[in-house]
């Protein structure tokens, strides 16, 4: 008896979960539940109307010896759907949401074509340069590509880019990069002063997470904080930016995206990663132990709303986004990711 009820309650938890996955899916198609398992989104579906996309950052790189800094393109919509969610979909609905994926990318390259010499002001390492724009590479070569390792008509066949000029024709450093602003963005946006605490070896001493801030994430979360690792200070210590690591639990690292503001102790979502036999979490592909660098590339305010525009750089990737501070949260947008070679 205890056998065959077992039985009948896992056969209802396992129909129960798979009914709440069908009712999200079917909530984030539009669709209607009693419809066929084949229906798929509208077809008219267009770009998330949270992504304003006509004066949005871009990430830009500098070629070493030279005046040129490159935009290489790129574009990341907001994913609809978790990966277990994606392969519950039928092969008509995975095609539907790979059709809206690739328009919302061809419509951030038609902006490219219509706005680029609206581009005219790069913030790097918190400092604004004049750039001019000089020319397109956008009917050609793949987007997420960073191909400084070739030039001439093999770099164009493997990259797709925006090609710009620095008015002051000083020669770039190597490793420069930054985002490149329109004048729109620049007035409708206050930028803040920042202070990025690796310097390229280690990480400098700053402000350490309070202690009412340690027991308040302690609290929100249920786990215990092993460290917190000050990524930048901004507007003179005002908001702080910390990337906070848990004790492993189950084979398991975990890390969150912490923000102090005088009022609030902002948190991001939970992550976790894999661990070695040693304890160290695979945080990145090909990365082992510490959690990878993120720079902050600028810090600004718009509508009472704190954005914080990172980087951070794995074994030959680098990831541009933003982290978006609302009250006690942190949300975390990627735009772009790059494959360097």
């Amino acid at each position: 008896m205890r056998k065959t009820l077992f039985s009948v309650l896992s056969v209802l938890l396992i129909t129960s979960c798979t009914g709440s996955l069908k009712k999200k899916i079917n909530e984030m198609l539009d669709t209607d539940g009693a419809t066929s398992e084949n229906a798929v989104a509208p077809s008219d579906a267009g770009l998330t109307t949270s992504d304003n996309i006509n004066d949005l950052p871009l990430f830009a790189v500098a070629e070493y010896g030279t005046h040129d800094w490159y935009v290489p393109v790129d574009f990341c919509p907001v994913p609809r759907f978790t990966d277990e969610e994606l392969n519950s979909l039928s092969e008509a609905q995975q095609k539907e949401e790979e059709e809206r994926t690739t328009k919302e990318v061809d419509a951030f390259i038609d902006m490219l074509k219509k706005n680029k010499e609206r581009y005219v002001t790069l913030l790097s390492e918190g400092k604004k340069v004049a750039l001019e724009y000089v020319s397109e590479n956008l009917d050609m070569g793949s987007t997420g590509t960073i191909a400084f390792s070739v030039s001439g008509d093999e770099r164009d066949e493997s990259m797709k880019y925006l090609r710009f000029t620095k008015t002051d024709r000083q020669r770039n450093r190597r490793g420069d990069n930054g985002l490149l602003l329109t004048e729109k963005f620049l007035k409708t946006h206050r930028l803040l002063d920042f202070t990025n605490k690796y310097d390229g070896r280690k990480f400098v001493s700053g402000k350490p997470l309070s202690e009412s801030a340690r027991m308040n994430i302690e609290r929100q979360t249920d786990k215990r904080v092993k460290s917190a690792r000050l990524n930048c200070e901004i507007d003179g210590g005002r908001y702080c930016f910390y990337t906070v690591i848990f004790e492993n639990s189950a084979d398991k690292a975990f890390a969150m995206q912490v923000v102090t503001t005088p009022e609030f102790v902002s948190m991001g979502e939970m992550e976790d990663a894999p661990t070695d036999d040693d304890g160290k979490a695979e945080w990145a592909v090909g990365t082992t132990g510490e959690y990878p660098v993120i720079d902050i590339l600028m810090a600004e305010e718009h509508d009472g709303t704190l954005s914080l525009w990172y980087s951070d750089t794995a074994a030959e990737q680098i990831r541009c986004g933003v982290f978006t501070v609302n009250g006690n949260k942190v949300a975390k947008r990627g735009y772009y990711s790059y494959h360097i070679w």
